[in-house]
């Protein structure tokens, strides 16, 4: 569970975009998904490197908290689309750039938004 929630996280947060990203970079980007349903709240935050990125996700219900979780790896960004590669389990996930949004686009389809 906690893999797959980082996942949708990095995913989500790649696919947001802005200049910089269009020109190629994602590096020194951070990109955040919140998801509350009454008292479930799940929070994730993606940063990206040069060439890495790292991910650490949260969720909180009824006032107990599990996590934080951190995971990483390595990305690959061709303008619109970002590609994550995780090392805890050597999974791959795919998210898509638009505006300020970073859509995964496999699993749940997180939307993560640029800070």
């Amino acid at each position: 569970m906690r893999n797959f929630i980082i996942l949708l996280a990095l995913i989500s947060l790649l696919l947001v975009g802005c200049k910089k990203e269009e020109e190629g970079s994602l590096n020194g980007t951070v990109w955040k998904y919140t998801e509350v349903e009454g008292k479930y709240k799940h929070e994730s935050i993606l940063v990206f490197g040069e060439t890495s990125f790292t991910a650490k996700s949260t969720e909180t219900y009824g006032g107990e908290v599990d996590g934080p979780y951190t995971d990483s790896g390595t990305y690959t960004y061709s303008h619109p689309t970002v590609t994550l590669y995780l090392d805890s389990d050597g999974s791959t996930a795919i998210g898509i750039i638009s505006g300020n949004q970073l859509q995964m686009t496999s699993g749940d389809n997180f939307t993560f938004v640029k800070q």
